[in-house]
């Protein structure tokens, strides 16, 4: 459609919203190509700076992705976690009907870092299972786990090594149902192996979260360090003015 002139909606708002639309309408499926910039400025009748602003913000607002030499495609879905609740990279991934997966990198039993044992009561010889998993939505690997588990919760290793979800095994092995966690969020850029992994450039910016959750009765149930694709996780939090 034509964009209207008339209206006091800036230009490249209106083409924005036009090419929403049609992203929406097609089903565009991730990865597919959008018009050129010329192709859309033919199309509208509008000037190259308007066409790339409307670009810009949808790029700004996660809805398609550009790159020199491919132009702009429709960005994959990306993942947003309820803040306000406590749920699995399972749980997180299913809500936005999307293929969780999981592959297991190693599983051992490992003196804690300093980190995790703050949280768990041990001696300086006590070890505790260490299981490091690749996450995988839709078959494309998006984050690391490594999750530390207090000596105090008993798992067979071939348990942990199958396991789908950490949540799930603990409702099953021991009928413990997390209650709360506390998670601290940092930014951090990807290390060769971390690049490797996640099929990412050695560089690239990752978001780092540390987790320790509790049952009920307060009992610590896992240390957990994430590290998650930045272009594929957005947290959004709501806030509300006091008084």
């Amino acid at each position: 459609m034509p964009l209207d002139r008339t209206q006091a909606i800036p230009l490249y708002l209106q083409l924005h919203q036009a090419i929403l639309e049609q992203v929406v309408s097609t089903q565009a499926a991730p990865g597919d190509r959008l018009p050129t910039e010329r192709e859309l400025q033919e199309r509208f009748g509008v000037s190259r700076a308007t066409v790339r602003s409307a670009l810009d913000l949808l790029e700004r607002q996660g809805y398609v992705v550009r790159s020199q030499g491919v132009g702009t495609v429709v960005a994959r879905a990306k993942i947003e976690p309820n803040i306000s609740h406590l749920t699995s990279f399972s749980e997180d991934l299913e809500a936005k009907g999307m293929r969780p997966g999981s592959a297991t990198l190693e599983v051992a039993l490992v003196p804690p870092p300093a980190r995790a044992m703050t949280h768990f009561v041990l001696s300086d010889l006590d070890k505790v299972w260490f299981v490091k998993r690749l996450r995988f939505a839709d078959g494309q690997p998006v984050g690391i786990h490594e999750l530390y588990i207090p000596p105090t919760l008993e798992f067979a290793p071939q348990a942990l090594q199958t396991m789908p979800s950490y949540y799930r095994l603990l409702h099953e092995r021991h009928g413990i149902e997390p209650s709360r966690a506390v998670e601290a969020f940092t930014a951090k850029t990807a290390d060769a192996d971390e690049a490797a992994l996640l099929d990412l450039d050695v560089g690239a910016a990752l978001l780092a979260i540390e987790r320790v959750t509790y049952d009920a009765l307060e009992r610590v149930l896992e240390y957990v360090v994430l590290r998650y694709r930045a272009d594929h996780y957005e947290y959004k939090v709501e806030l509300r003015r006091k008084g």
